[in-house]
């Protein structure tokens, strides 16, 4: 699928009104939305999975979850948040499954250091500290920093 370049801004209001008409069954509100926001969702993925194909999936996969969810927006004129929020949650679910301990320890090492058994153990110990303490981290805060960490790979 291609995705525009968003507009400059999209209008709120008659978004609102497209949701409503929507939640009650009407499929060109829902054509409206989805042709809207599509691209801006697009572009957000892609700026959180650094991967067109993995953005492309994502926004089709997003869409299937407004459409299955669209009734619990209790205020229209809150849906882009919501469907942000969506979008970031999908994402991070993305994130999350495929980090695995290999791609933390190839993240952590530095290779502008001579390898020689001294830092090898060093380095060894130094991630696994590093790697213990996110563990130890809430889910919300462990994510954030698994979200930084693949965000500047």
């Amino acid at each position: 699928m291609k995705h525009k370049t968003p507009k400059q801004k999209i209008n709120n209001k008659k978004l609102s009104k497209n949701v409503l008409k929507a939640q009650n069954g009407d499929k060109k509100a829902l054509e409206y939305i989805i042709n809207e926001t599509a691209s801006y969702v697009y572009y957000y993925c892609l700026s959180l999975l650094k991967d067109e194909e993995k953005a492309n999936d994502a926004v089709q996969d997003i869409y299937v979850t407004v459409l299955n969810k669209l009734s619990s927006v209790k205020n229209p004129n809150a849906f882009l948040g919501w469907l942000k929020a969506v979008t970031a949650n999908y994402c991070k679910d993305i994130f999350a499954k495929s980090v695995t301990e290999e791609e933390l320890t190839e993240d952590f090492e530095d290779t502008d250091i001579q390898i020689t058994p001294e830092n090898s153990v060093e380095t060894n110990e130094i991630c696994n500290i590093i790697r213990n303490v996110v563990d130890k981290l809430p889910n919300v805060q462990r994510e954030c920093v698994l979200m930084l960490l693949f965000s500047t790979a």
